[in-house]
């Protein structure tokens, strides 16, 4: 069964949070404080994005035949 994301857009938004990460690391070794604190503030809304999306292809997910799913597969 085919699950209807855009998983290109998936991957961006993943690309982006490591991007934040990264950028998050750096500015705290530098001490730059309240750079940090607006790169954390990205974080948030980028969070909500993939958790809806991810949440709208499970529940495409749910509709699959139980029989597809290989045992001792949870998530």
């Amino acid at each position: 069964m085919t699950i209807n994301f855009d998983k290109e857009k998936i991957d961006q938004w993943a690309q982006e949070l490591e991007r934040l990460a990264s950028e998050i690391k750096n500015r705290l070794d530098e001490e730059n404080f309240v750079q940090v604190l607006s790169s954390l503030a990205a974080i948030p809304p980028l969070h909500q994005t993939l958790i809806e999306n991810c949440l709208a292809a499970s529940k495409d997910d749910e509709t699959k035949d139980l029989d597809e799913t290989p045992i001792g597969l949870y998530l």
